[in-house]
């Protein structure tokens, strides 16, 4: 998460738009820690990201276990995830900012 929060900050120095993807792994969404998890990635992976730097940012959720394995993310889940990504965008700086910032899914869904 350290490089990973490097390489934001990095683009948007350099004038870039980033997209941060996130996303747990199978065991993690089995275990039910799918919003722990992404709630940890972003609060590490924007970390020293401002309010008003985050204009410029877009998270995209794609849970690992769906990436190249046939399995597909039911939307009812990446839309209660993308709930969830708002809510901690929320408490990490404001609404509005939470509100304002672009989030799309990754993958396939059925």
């Amino acid at each position: 998460d350290d490089a990973i929060n490097r390489k934001v900050k990095k683009v948007l120095a350099d004038g870039m738009k980033p997209i941060l993807c996130i996303g747990e792994t199978k065991e993690e969404y089995e275990a039910g820690l799918c919003q722990a998890v992404c709630a940890v990635q972003i609060a590490k992976d924007l970390a020293g990201v401002s309010k008003e730097e985050m204009v410029n940012v877009v998270i995209a959720y794609e849970p690992v276990w769906a990436i190249g394995t046939g399995l597909v993310c039911p939307s009812d889940v990446a839309q209660e995830v993308h709930v969830g990504i708002r809510e901690f965008l929320s408490k990490m700086y404001d609404q509005d900012v939470a509100d304002a910032t672009r989030i799309q899914y990754g993958g396939s869904v059925t």
